[in-house]
């Protein structure tokens, strides 16, 4: 994987971790308990579609246009963007058709779903294409520019519009003029004018419906919590676990940031034939993430009532305990799962990967169910902490039986990177202090 485009890539981590840390704290800040209890919600239920049109087309978009020219990218992008366009049409007519039927705080934010998710669905759908093609720069330009538009949308709501819909707007403002910019980049009128294709789709639906079922019960399993804890507790119970979840997802940033890179990479691999390149590079990148997001989790952990204290307020530092479950499950676990599914795609066995989200759906939906009625709300991290070691063991055995990765040797990676830059600070402390007295 080329050290530029991981730089790029953990460079945009840093402005999406900007951008989702941002958000945490203008809801938390601005608004009471319960309106953020709804925001989380509305934020769930964006979010499980949003995972669900994306998983369609995502995986077959990227294998279709990975080391292809642009000219034979051309119908892809076409036949992709209409998929996702009927599907933005179905699922944003269903949300706010049940909005307007079903009257509560939470239905009149869901009125405004399709301001952000439409133009969310054609932003996701441009950035995995140029992620397919690496072109990580013009990603990390674009979330730059998303940036500011939301900065200057959350500030113009705080002094003259203090509502969660306003937020949408925002979020969805900042997402149409990153799609100006991507028009910038591709030559939308050339792929306006090719062709829808046929043989296209047949390769979205073969990908897409194990991705998208994959992904609509690891979805579920990942936001039930939420969805009990406002049938259970109560919205201020939901807030400080949407809050806990919310920060443990911004820290799969660089997950994220690593493997989308990963994807591409393993696809030309599989296309050569080259299951050795296959193995390490998907131990290397694994051993790469784990020792520099471990450290981070440790010390977050450590810190994390204060950091909570400071950034939502004094009202959700009781989530600390609750937080650093959820911290650690994707800073140690959810790397391996997210590996693995790029594996077995590539390899073209989605079905294996469905089937072991299926088997986490159904326990972590059963325990979760069990704990928060006995439990409360630590039920839900301990539910998701005992689902997820489960299926780390289950996906280290199959990783190991399709390409030999080996646990032992991301370890020992992990140890050898430490190792390394250990012996090399003496020499970093020696130039910088030539630097120094260069400068004196």
């Amino acid at each position: 994987m080329n050290k530029i485009n991981r730089f790029y890539s953990l460079l945009n981590n840093g402005i999406e971790f900007a951008s989702g840390i941002g958000l945490v704290v203008f809801i938390t800040r601005f608004f009471t308990l319960t309106n953020s209890g709804n925001w989380f919600l509305f934020i769930a239920i964006f979010s499980l579609f949003s995972a669900l049109r994306d998983a369609l087309v995502q995986s077959a978009l990227i294998k279709l246009t990975a080391g292809e020219a642009l000219s034979n990218s051309y119908s892809a992008i076409k036949t992709a963007l209409a998929v996702v366009l009927l599907v933005e049409l179905v699922v944003g007519l269903g949300v706010i058709s049940t909005s307007l039927l079903i009257q509560s705080s939470l239905s009149k934010l869901l009125i405004f779903y399709s301001v952000y998710s439409i133009p969310s669905a054609i932003l996701r759908l441009s950035i995995f294409y140029l992620r397919g093609q690496l072109q990580v720069r013009e990603i990390v330009l674009l979330n730059a520019i998303q940036l500011g538009v939301l900065i200057i949308g959350l500030l113009t709501t705080a002094f003259y519009s203090p509502h969660l819909r306003s937020v949408i707007i925002a979020l969805g403002a900042a997402n149409a003029i990153g799609i100006f910019y991507v028009t910038l980049l591709l030559p939308v009128g050339e792929i306006m004018r090719s062709s829808i294709s046929y043989q296209n789709l047949a390769i979205i639906w073969k990908y897409g419906k194990y991705a998208m079922t994959r992904e609509a019960v690891s979805a579920a399993s990942s936001r039930i919590s939420l969805f009990f804890s406002g049938s259970l507790l109560n919205l201020s119970q939901t807030a400080i676990l949407g809050v806990s979840q919310r920060f443990s997802q911004l820290a799969l940033l660089p997950n994220n940031a690593i493997q989308s890179l990963l994807f591409p990479t393993i696809v030309k691999s599989v296309k050569q034939n080259d299951l050795t390149s296959v193995k390490h590079e998907i131990e290397n990148s694994l051993a790469n993430l784990l020792a520099l997001t471990i450290p981070c989790a440790t010390l977050t952990v450590i810190c994390s009532a204060q950091l909570l204290r400071i950034i939502s307020g004094t009202s959700y530092q009781t989530g600390w305990g609750i937080l650093s479950v959820y911290l650690l499950i994707s800073t140690l676990i959810t790397p391996f799962g997210t590996a693995f599914g790029s594996l077995v795609t590539a390899l073209g066995k989605p079905a294996i990967a469905f089937k072991i989200v299926l088997m986490n759906t159904f326990i972590n939906i059963t325990l979760s169910f069990v704990l928060m009625k006995t439990m409360g709300l630590w039920g839900a991290p301990l539910a998701m902490a005992a689902t997820e070691i489960i299926g780390f063991f289950v996906v280290i055995k199959i990783s190991s039986n399709l390409a030999d990765i080996s646990l032992v040797a991301i370890i020992n990676n992990i140890a050898q990177i430490y190792i390394r830059n250990f012996y090399s600070l003496p020499t970093l402390f020696k130039g910088l202090k030539n630097k120094l007295n260069y400068a004196k």
